[in-house]
């Protein structure tokens, strides 16, 4: 079986500076989250995508979404799945793919095939499961300000979570034992209030609910707001050490494995 790869197309907090904002692709074919990275990858690439993982509605995780679906359109022979919570769904058909923001490509067939559009909206219901190109993927409930999942990846006995946008990690703690865990972090303690009422991570966060995970996964950290990064890269490395982790970088491809 060939490894098991992450291509880390985005996985900031924010933008400016050459940063982009997340956007995870698994293998040749799937897709997790469509911000701003997606748009480093080639139209070749694009066109391979068959399968897209939404974490949540927010602009930072869908922002490239629209101009991915038109740059592929008239190219692709086959539907593009894109699942995601059922109130994702909604917030997609209502706010951007609503014909006044973007066309609805659930609508649009594909060139000369009246029968399919070019994407199909699947909902994901929280802990449901699916088979994917020899993936097993589960949505996961996730603690954020809209509606959203988390997603464990298994794949050859290798289980790799990625948090999406959280304020906890209590439901992929309950999910079972991990290997790796992707877990966002945004700010730095003295802004907790603020981390808390936005719905996103903070250091003293972190380190409380890694307490909940037994064996402690690898950790792997992404979502560093541009303007609290140095700070937070500081703070966050006596606990990379002890708990095997490192901080993902965009553009960077890593292998889902036990280390």
């Amino acid at each position: 079986m060939k490894k098991s790869t992450l291509h880390i197309l985005g996985c900031s907090g924010g933008s400016g500076d050459n940063l982009f904002t997340t956007s995870f692709r698994l293998g040749d074919t799937i897709l997790i989250d469509c911000g701003t990275g997606l748009g480093t990858l080639s139209a070749e690439a694009m066109l391979k995508i068959d399968h897209v993982f939404l974490t949540h509605s927010h602009q930072d995780h869908i922002a490239l979404l629209p101009l991915f679906l038109e740059r592929i359109y008239l190219a692709r022979t086959q539907p593009v799945t894109l699942y995601a919570r059922a109130e994702t769904l909604a917030a997609l058909k209502q706010h951007v793919f609503n014909w006044q923001i973007y066309p609805d490509f659930s609508e649009l067939p594909l060139f000369e095939q009246q029968e399919n559009p070019l994407v199909h909206f699947q909902e994901l219901a929280e802990h449901e499961a699916i088979e994917i190109d020899g993936w097993h993927i589960t949505g996961v409930p996730m603690d954020h300000t809209v509606p959203g999942l988390s997603y464990i990846l298994a794949r050859a006995g290798i289980r790799t979570a990625f948090t999406g946008d959280t304020r906890s990690l209590r439901h992929l703690a309950e999910a079972g034992p991990l290997d790796i865990l992707i877990c966002e972090l945004s700010y730095p303690d003295h802004l907790e209030e603020l981390a808390h009422i936005s719905g996103h991570m903070t250091p003293s966060m972190l380190k409380r609910d890694l307490a909940l995970f037994s064996p402690l996964p690898e950790l792997w950290i992404s979502h560093l707001k541009p303007q609290y990064a140095p700070e937070l890269r500081r703070v966050i490395e006596p606990l990379l050490h002890t708990g095997r982790g490192m901080l993902l970088e965009s553009g960077k491809r890593y292998t889902l494995a036990r280390h």
